[in-house]
């Protein structure tokens, strides 16, 4: 009997070593596929350093392409066009910290709402944060400041095309005039999405959402033009600007760049606003202006 004993002991520590290994063995090929499937999908990635520091063009090639005072530095035609695509065309976002090259957080911040004001967008404080935006903030995924007229949220990434495999993609450094700020300024009455060049520091892409009183909103399709000069693009006494009304869409173009600029509004719905006061009712509309750059 108690040889029996040792046998049953014996093979169940047999047992047991081998449940736990397997049961490791499956953990380890669980979690490998999970990391597959991950990597596989579109999303936001975060990466620590996957991004070249900025190289300046040689004296001679910067003088061919050099741009206008509204740029903080100087990229070819090739590279515009290639951050613009990319960018227009990305299935994830990758995360980072900014490089040698690129500006700060608070640099973009700061373009931002400067580019507001010279687009002759203005506001007060608005005192709704969005629960999401504070989360990343505290993860490390984001900044998020918070001053008497503007509440800014910021992230700093590169785009990921998705024509290629996702591993390979995130193993390769990327230009660093690929990656893109991506600021949120929240006011009374507006809130801005705009997408800042790292390198050059100007807005390459915009999203406006505002309020108006029924019947005073105007479209202002010459404001693309002013999107464009902000952009640090180069104009000619060539350059032309296609509105489409019917569409509510403006193409601005120049034989100079590589890509043009287009802007869209979009109207939605109609709010319905009772004084407390006079208990008049005012009807609020909504409307979208969109900015973006594309390739030719």
């Amino acid at each position: 009997m108690m040889i029996k004993g040792h046998i049953h002991t014996f093979f169940s520590i047999i047992f047991a070593i081998a449940f736990i290994y397997g049961s490791m063995l499956c953990m380890n090929v669980i979690l490998k596929q999970r990391q597959n499937a991950f990597l596989n999908e579109s999303g936001v990635t975060t990466v620590q350093t996957p991004v070249k520091a900025w190289q300046e063009l040689a004296d001679n090639e910067a003088d061919s392409y050099s741009k206008n005072d509204n740029s903080t530095e100087v990229l070819s035609s090739a590279q515009i066009k290639d951050a613009v695509d990319s960018w227009n065309n990305r299935s994830a976002d990758v995360l980072h910290s900014p490089v040698k090259g690129q500006i700060s957080m608070e640099e973009a911040i700061d373009n931002g709402k400067e580019w507001l004001k010279n687009m002759g967008v203005d506001g007060v404080t608005e005192s709704y944060v969005d629960e999401k935006v504070v989360n990343e903030a505290k993860t490390g995924q984001g900044s998020l400041s918070v001053e008497a007229d503007t509440v800014a949220y910021a992230t700093l990434s590169y785009a990921i095309t998705g024509t290629g495999d996702k591993q390979v993609e995130l193993s390769k450094l990327a230009e660093p005039y690929n990656s893109f700020w991506t600021v949120q300024l929240e006011k009374t009455g507006i809130n801005a999405v705009l997408y800042v060049n790292a390198v050059t520091g100007s807005v390459w892409g915009a999203e406006l959402n505002e309020k108006y009183n029924s019947g005073e909103f105007k479209p202002d399709y010459n404001k693309i033009e002013k999107f464009w000069n902000l952009a640090g693009m180069e104009s000619t006494d060539s350059d032309w600007l296609n509105v489409s009304e019917k569409d509510t869409k403006a193409i601005y173009e120049s034989s100079a760049e590589p890509v043009y600029a287009v802007m869209n509004y979009k109207r939605h719905y109609m709010n319905t606003v009772v004084s407390e006061y006079t208990k008049e009712k005012k009807y609020i509309e909504y409307v979208t202006v969109e900015y973006r750059l594309e390739t030719k």
